[in-house]
């Protein structure tokens, strides 16, 4: 038996460089309308960046988007 896929977010696996930026925009844009509606993409977008940036030195990079997320889905509701 499998285990049920999660919800579906775009792929933002990213070398460390700055192709990073994409993935601070796509998952900008996951995120925005997702939480609380009032809250300007701006600042979506300033703390998904910053939670990427305190995983700037992560050997594996591969799971950072979803590290990212769930800290800044955290952060914005409390």
């Amino acid at each position: 038996m499998s285990n049920p896929s999660p919800p579906s977010i775009p792929s933002r696996v990213r070398p460390k460089d700055g192709a990073e930026q994409v993935g601070v925009d796509e998952l900008t844009d996951h995120l925005v309308g997702r939480v609380d509606t009032t809250i300007p993409r701006q600042t979506v977008r300033a703390r998904v960046r910053l939670e990427f940036d305190a995983f700037a030195d992560a050997r594996v990079r591969q799971f950072v988007p979803v590290f990212v997320e769930r800290r800044v889905r955290a952060g914005l509701r409390g």
